[in-house]
């Protein structure tokens, strides 16, 4: 099968945002965002959402893969959901916590190694397979196409909800994004090496 990939013209100068807990935006020098597609940023594609939002370990809506800083990962492509051991290799969380004296929310983000998040499936797996800071819970995976799936499962306790909200595989990586909500809110994805 041939792959092609149209993209836009390129952005030479702009700069990037952080404002929200869904990621990074990119602030073009016409004072738009990057949106709806593919864009070439300083020697990099990247793809952004509707709303001008960076996708961000996952697959894009036409296919491809791009990794946890955004950038276009060639020669991935969507696979299926595989019994085996997987390794982590990044973790980047977005939170959204309060600073006391700021009185305000303040957006950041932490890059990790992914070291002690190694995740085991089974045949049949569940998204509690990708519940990896929790002990119980129920949920489901759905497949909406070949190598994106959605999670719906949810932690409830006295003071934080957590979840699996999507998990995208391609041949040579699985990408697991989770999001949770107590004295503030955070996005994390873990990268995982098949």
């Amino acid at each position: 099968m041939v792959f092609t990939m149209v993209f836009g013209v390129p952005a030479f100068a702009g700069s990037w945002e952080l404002k929200s807990i869904r990621g990074w935006r990119y602030l073009q020098d016409d004072g738009s965002y990057a949106a709806n597609g593919w864009s070439f940023i300083n020697g990099v594609y990247y793809c952004f959402d509707e709303e001008g939002y960076m996708f961000a370990g996952e697959a894009t809506p036409d296919g491809y893969f791009v990794g946890l800083d955004g950038a276009w990962l060639p020669g991935q492509a969507p696979a299926d959901l595989s019994a085996g051991t997987y390794h982590a290799v990044q973790d980047v969380s977005y939170s959204n916590m309060w600073e006391p004296g700021i009185n305000d929310y303040q957006v950041s983000e932490s890059l990790y190694s992914g070291e002690g998040l190694d995740l085991v499936l089974t045949a049949g797996s569940t998204s509690d397979s990708f519940r990896y800071l929790l002990d119980s819970g129920t949920g489901t995976l759905t497949k909406t196409a070949v190598g994106r799936y959605t999670a719906e499962n949810a932690e409830d306790s006295e003071y934080t909800d957590y979840w699996v909200k999507s998990v995208s595989v391609s041949n040579d990586y699985i990408f697991v994004g989770t999001f949770g909500e107590g004295d503030g809110a955070w996005c994390d994805t873990i990268m995982y090496k098949k």
